[in-house]
Formats: C-alpha cells, structure tokens, sequence
C-alpha cells in the first residue's frame, strides 16, 4: 500500500513540474483586429496591396509622413526602373511620352522624345509649343546650336522700362538689355559724284546735300548722289 501511494506521489509531482515549464515557455502576442499592427523586417505580398484607405499617409524612409499621401525622404524614386538617378527617375519601355495633368483642366502637358529632340505639347498630337533640338519644327524652338526661333507669333518682353516708342537696347556686354528711348547716331559723309553710308554698321541715308551751284542731288541706295560734282549724305543710326 505505501509503495502505491509513494509511485502516485512521484508522477504527479513530475506531472506538476512538466506543466510548470510549459506554462514558462508561452508567448502572449497582441493582435490589432482586422489590421495587424507591428514592426516588421520585410513585407511582401503576392496580390492587390492597399494602404491608408482611411486616412493618413505612407512613409517611406520616413515615419511621419505629415499631410502628404505618400512620401519618400533618403532616397530616388523609379518608375520602370530599379536604379534611379534621379529624385524622379522615370523610363518606359514602350513609350517615349511622358504625360502630366491637372485635375480639372482639359489639356495635359506631353514631354515627348522623337528623333528630332524634346518637345513639350499642351495636348496629345497638339502643336508643339515648345522645343529643344536639332532643327525648328514648332512655333517655338530652342536648337542645339543656340538658335532661337519664333514661328507665327510674337514675343513680349516686360521689365518695367517697357513704353511705347522705346527700343530694346543693350546696357553692358553680358547681353542685359532693357527699354530705352530712340536716340540717334549721325554722322555726314561728304564726297564727290555719290557718297554711302556706312550699312553694314547699322547706318541708313536720311538725308541728302551739295554743295554745288546746281542742286541736283538726289537718294541713291543708301546714300546720296549729285552728277554736278560735290555732295554729302546724311547716316543715322538708332
């Protein structure tokens, strides 16, 4: 009878010590219903992926996106590729046409890439209204070369000097130009038979004299002639 009891003793102490060490080695894990909540090493899924449909943002390389739907900071971002070079590296491989549109609006801004050089469209198959390459296809062209081109259309240039009358009028060697009056550059050439002015630079004839007893000087070309003998041109330049 004492060894019975001694053998039930024994297992339920090692029945008591077994279940001491399961209980030891549980894990309590909190769980977020429906979403799971957590900070985790690498995510992947093999479906549709949503996220902030109800509210707040995606960070990326950030924690706090603040008001912005989606943000990156550390990093470039690529569209159709995996090594961008850029803050925004986009390459299609189908389409050289890069499109960008306001909400509201009726056209959209093409970037197009042909084999002639970038153009900008306000429109799919529009005008080219702006454009960089090798050769003028559109109102507006920028060459290569350096060459700028306006093709049925005009130009305004405003800096606060603008007045009817003035002229464009360039105030140092840089190329800075603004408004200016009309001044004039004059000068007399004087001879015998006929006399030029100077046009290749920039002078023009406005006036014609001799000295002569017999006024017969007259406009010839772009300057003064007078078969009596003496004359004189004036040349002027804005």
């Amino acid at each position: 009878m004492l060894r019975g009891t001694l053998k039930s003793w024994l297992t339920g102490t090692v029945l008591l010590g077994t279940l001491g060490y399961a209980i030891a080695e549980d894990v309590t894990v909190t769980t977020y219903y429906p979403s799971p909540r957590g900070i985790y090493k690498q995510i992947q899924t093999t479906d549709d992926t949503f996220l902030a449909t109800q509210g707040g943002g995606v960070g990326i390389g950030t924690t706090a996106p603040s008001t912005g739907k989606l943000v990156v900071l550390g990093g470039n971002v690529g569209i159709g590729t995996s090594s961008p070079g850029a803050a925004l590296h986009v390459v299609s491989p189908t389409t050289n046409l890069l499109a960008l549109e306001l909400q509201g609006t009726p056209d959209r801004l093409n970037i197009l890439r042909g084999v002639l050089g970038w153009s900008f469209q306000p429109s799919p198959g529009g005008i080219q209204s702006l454009y960089f390459g090798p050769v003028t296809p559109g109102p507006f062209s920028v060459r290569i070369d350096g060459d700028v081109s306006l093709i049925g259309g005009s130009l305004t240039f405003q800096d606060g000097t603008q007045q009817a009358g003035r002229v464009l009028t360039a105030v140092d060697n840089t190329g800075l130009a603004s408004w200016q009056s009309k001044t004039l550059d004059c000068t007399t050439v004087v001879g015998s038979g006929t006399v030029q002015c100077d046009g290749a630079n920039g002078y023009i004839v406005t006036g014609c004299g001799t000295y002569a007893s017999s006024e017969d000087d007259q406009i010839s070309g772009n300057g003064c002639t007078n078969n009596e003998g003496a004359v004189w041109a004036q040349c002027c330049r804005f």
